[in-house]
């Protein structure tokens, strides 16, 4: 079996889809019907790009060790524990370089660039990530046999529990999440988002130098700070910003796609748009100061830009901001103040955060519990704010926590009339 390499191609409506090619540059027939269904259940190119790295592990892992999963599967097993053992390992070594994928009348061009370092292990949570990618893919292809066979047949059984114990096992060797309590989904608490508020504000001047040493890029940090904390934005839209999207007058930016900005746009890790196009407003303040920053000749936008997003990389040539420079200015945050309160901070994080309080907001305002019919109208303004579509998990997501928070507010509250009516004190108790 030939080496395949991760491939990416864009479609003319704006999204990428990662495969896996052979030598020859065709692709590999089972991972991209993975990889297919991935992408059908609407998961973002880097998602993607991080299924189809860990499919290419599982391609390599059989290159190597003379094994066809495919026909193990024909016999009723799957891996012995040895051999999902060094799976597992495997997912925690570099892959190398992505090649870059013939483009056809149907896509456009990309460039070609490396997603691993050359270290010579990934991080424990890229492990992690590609374990639980590469136990999908095989779960995907016992399925396929499993639905071939016939319901009396002793292999869909011996499958069905062989599989189990696979996933037990990748599960148990996969390194822990980073942290004892870490969860890319927990919002940053009122004190923590109290402290970053004053950072950005101006009010922790001193901290905010200690962060950013650099003067004449601390203003756009602290800039990018707040707008993920005002807007709930994601990384890539907020790369992808550009100067006529900023609407002064009506205080708002304009999160859009650009229909030339696939061939414009010379970044190596281009920033995709996930999702739906939609209007923000922010505050009097926060727009004078962005306002500001994209006219200033010093310690803002330079002028000497030749593009037209807001956000300029520090350098001579003041290229566009890239990915991994906005990733590495929110982390900075877990240093701001001490040990105390320390966590792993990323855009995401922060845009949970937005959004927890959003919801807060809105029930603040609205009373979901005495107007239930209202719920349904939020979630829709919800939709438009994050730029999520209606089927969208994330945003069941939020409207699951809130049942969950409502619900043991009522069990607690029952608990304790129950509580009441066995000491006798059964006024404010109606059964």
């Amino acid at each position: 079996m030939s080496e395949l390499n991760s491939s990416q191609i864009e479609f003319k409506n704006g999204d990428r889809f990662w495969l896996l090619v052979g030598s020859d540059g065709l692709p590999d027939f089972d991972s991209t019907l993975f990889l297919a269904s991935k992408y059908q259940e609407g998961n973002a190119a880097n998602t993607l790009k991080n299924v189809a790295n860990a499919v290419r592990v599982v391609k390599r892992f059989e290159s190597k060790r003379s094994i066809d999963i495919k026909q193990r599967l024909g016999e009723g097993r799957i891996l012995s524990r040895s051999e999902i053992t060094k799976l597992v390992a495997d997912c925690g070594r570099p892959l190398g370089e992505i090649k870059k994928a013939k483009s056809s009348g149907n896509v456009l061009p990309f460039r070609k660039k490396k997603v691993n370092s050359e270290d010579p292990s990934l991080a424990p949570n890229t492990q992690r990530r590609r374990a639980f990618y590469a136990a999908q893919y095989i779960s995907f292809l016992v399925d396929e046999v499993t639905d071939k066979l016939r319901f009396d047949d002793l292999r869909k059984l011996s499958l069905e529990a062989a599989l189990k114990k696979f996933n037990d096992m990748v599960e148990k060797l996969a390194p822990e999440q980073e942290g004892p309590n870490f969860d890319p989904e927990r919002p940053l608490t009122q004190d923590a988002t109290k402290k970053i508020k004053a950072l950005t504000s101006g009010n922790q001047a001193e901290i905010a130098a200690q962060l950013f040493k650099q003067p004449k890029t601390r203003k756009r940090n602290l800039l990018i700070i707040e707008l993920f904390l005002a807007s709930g934005v994601r990384t890539s839209e907020l790369a992808r910003l550009r100067t006529d999207d900023i609407d002064q007058d009506s205080l708002t930016i304009n999160f859009r796609r650009h229909k030339s900005e696939s061939r414009t746009d010379i970044r190596k890790n281009r920033p995709g748009f996930k999702t739906r196009e939609r209007p923000i407003r922010i505050d009097v303040d926060l727009m004078r100061r962005l306002v500001d920053y994209i006219s200033a000749r010093e310690g803002g936008r330079p002028r000497k830009a030749k593009h037209k997003y807001v956000f300029c990389a520090n350098g001579i040539s003041a290229k566009a901001i890239s990915l991994s420079s906005i990733y590495r200015i929110i982390r900075s945050l877990e240093n701001a103040f001490g040990d105390g309160w320390r966590k792993r901070i990323t855009p995401h994080v922060l845009r949970h955060t937005f959004f927890d309080i959003w919801f807060r907001e809105a029930n603040a305002r609205y009373d979901f519990r005495n107007n239930p019919n209202l719920f349904d109208q939020v979630i829709a303004a919800a939709e438009l704010t994050g730029g999520w579509r209606p089927d969208s998990k994330m945003i069941n997501h939020y409207k699951q926590r809130y049942v969950f928070e409502q619900a043991s507010e009522i069990t607690l509250r029952t608990q304790k009339r129950m509580s009441k009516s066995i000491k006798g004190d059964d006024e404010d108790v109606p059964y």
